[in-house]
C-alpha cells in the first residue's frame, strides 16, 4: 500500500534525490516528505522553491514491470485536481505536469526512473504543492498557494493523507486501463484537442495531445511541440 511508511525530514536537498540514493533499502510505496527542500526541482532541472509551509514529497514504487512514467504523472495530476475540488478549488492541468488555478501555478509533478545497468528498477513520483508557504514577491504573478486561494491555512498532514488515499484508489482503478485515465486527464487540461491557437503569429489547431508532445496544424504545415515553453507567450486559445 502506497504510504504505509512515511519518512519526514526537517530539511533535505530533494525528496526525489533522497529516494534515488536509498531506494534499495526502502520498501515499495515508501513516501518521503520534506518540511523544506534546499534543492527542489521540476522538469528539465528547473528550480522549485520549496520553503516551509508547502507540501514536498516523493513516492517510491517498485513494480514488477515499470510501464510509462507518463501514467503516474497523469495519475498524480488527476488526483490533485480531484482533491482540490473538495476544497471548492477548480484547478486545471497545464500539459503535461503542472496544476494551475486562476492562471497561476499551484503544484508540479516530476516522475523519474531509476536504472541499474540500463534496466529500470524503481520509479519515483515527486510532487510539490504550494499549500501554506509564502510565495516570493517575484513569483506572485505566476504562482499561488492554496492558503492564498482559501484565505486560511490548510492542514498539511490531512492533505497528504487524503492524497495518498485517493492516489491508491485511482491507481487500482486505472492501472489496467491507462487509456481511461488518459481520457479523464485530457478533460482537465487547460487546452483541448480542437482548440484554435495562435503560435508565432500564425493560426493553428491543436490536432492531438500526447504524453510528451502536441501536434498543431494549419493549412500550410503540421508541427510537433515537445515543451510547453515553446508555447508560452505565443499561444492564445480561441475557444
Amino acid at each position: 500500500m502506497i504510504g504505509d511508511k512515511i519518512l519526514i525530514f526537517e530539511k533535505i536537498d530533494s525528496t526525489n534525490e533522497y529516494l534515488k540514493k536509498h531506494y534499495k533499502e526502502l520498501n515499495n510505496g515508501t513516501v518521503i516528505v520534506a518540511i523544506e527542500q534546499t534543492a527542489g526541482k521540476g522538469r528539465y532541472g528547473r528550480k522549485w522553491i520549496s520553503s516551509k509551509g508547502g507540501l514536498w514529497f516523493s513516492i517510491l514504487l517498485k513494480p514488477k514491470n515499470i510501464f510509462s512514467t507518463y501514467f503516474f504523472t497523469k495519475l498524480a495530476s488527476f488526483t490533485l485536481v480531484k482533491i482540490l475540488k473538495r476544497y471548492k478549488v477548480y484547478a486545471r492541468i497545464k500539459w503535461p505536469n503542472d496544476i494551475f488555478v486562476n492562471g497561476k501555478k499551484l503544484a508540479g509533478i516530476l516522475t523519474e526512473v531509476v536504472y541499474e545497468k540500463s534496466k529500470p528498477v524503481a520509479l519515483i513520483i515527486g510532487i510539490g504543492i504550494n499549500l501554506n508557504n509564502q510565495i516570493p514577491d517575484e513569483l506572485k504573478s505566476i504562482a499561488i498557494s492554496l492558503k492564498d486561494i482559501l484565505n486560511k491555512n490548510v492542514q498539511i498532514s490531512g492533505f497528504l493523507k487524503l492524497f495518498l488515499k485517493r492516489f491508491n484508489t485511482y491507481y487500482l482503478k486505472y492501472r489496467k486501463a491507462p487509456y481511461a485515465l488518459t481520457r479523464q486527464w485530457k478533460k482537465l487540461l487547460t487546452f483541448k484537442e480542437g482548440d484554435l491557437i495562435k503560435f508565432k503569429n500564425a493560426n493553428y489547431t491543436i490536432e492531438k495531445i500526447e504524453n510528451d508532445y502536441i501536434i498543431i496544424s494549419n493549412e500550410i504545415e503540421k508541427k510537433k511541440i515537445f515543451s510547453i515553453s515553446e508555447l508560452e507567450g505565443d499561444v492564445k486559445s480561441e475557444n
